[in-house]
């Protein structure tokens, strides 16, 4: 692994947050269910988790799609706390899946709704040769944030409209 500076912009930390009006176990519910990621986030086309576990070390794959790629990650729950977080990690694979990273929602009680962050942060960087590619085919991976707004979005629309038709 190639040692790198805390300026890299391969590793900057980056997060967004958006208030949402539902309750924090609504917004929970849709964003530890992997397996609706899909509906929301502009990259990740798909998730399913690889047995029946749940909670901290429970796998899921993930399928993605930006532009003409397209690449699966097999990943692992990090943190599980009902809510209030659900974090994951990419597992490093080989060649152009060995990097890492950390992705998670975080949530807050505020008033009659959530604050609801997302958060990414590459833990281990791409080879040094694919990088290049990655700057020209997918640069927002140096800056997630706009996709992370997109998703934050969604799940708010969703969340908002399900904690409606419960009242």
């Amino acid at each position: 692994m190639e040692v790198t500076s805390a300026h890299d912009p391969w590793l900057v930390p980056r997060s967004i947050s958006i208030h949402v009006m539902a309750s924090p176990s609504v917004v929970y519910a849709l964003v530890s269910d992997v397996e609706r990621m899909g509906e929301w986030s502009p990259e990740c086309r798909s998730a399913k988790w690889l047995d029946d576990r749940r909670g901290i070390g429970a796998r899921f794959q993930g399928s993605n799609r930006s532009g003409m790629n397209r690449w699966s990650r097999i990943c692992e729950v990090l943190v599980d706390e009902p809510d209030r977080e659900f974090t994951w990690r990419t597992i490093p694979g080989r060649l152009t899946t060995d990097d890492s990273t950390h992705w998670g929602f975080v949530l807050e009680p505020d008033g009659h709704g959530t604050v609801l962050t997302q958060r990414m942060q590459m833990v281990q960087q791409p080879e040094a040769w694919f990088r290049p590619y990655i700057r020209l085919t997918m640069a927002h991976h140096l800056d997630m944030r706009e996709q992370m707004r997109a998703t934050l979005d969604a799940v708010r629309v969703t969340a908002e409209a399900q904690s409606t038709a419960q009242r």
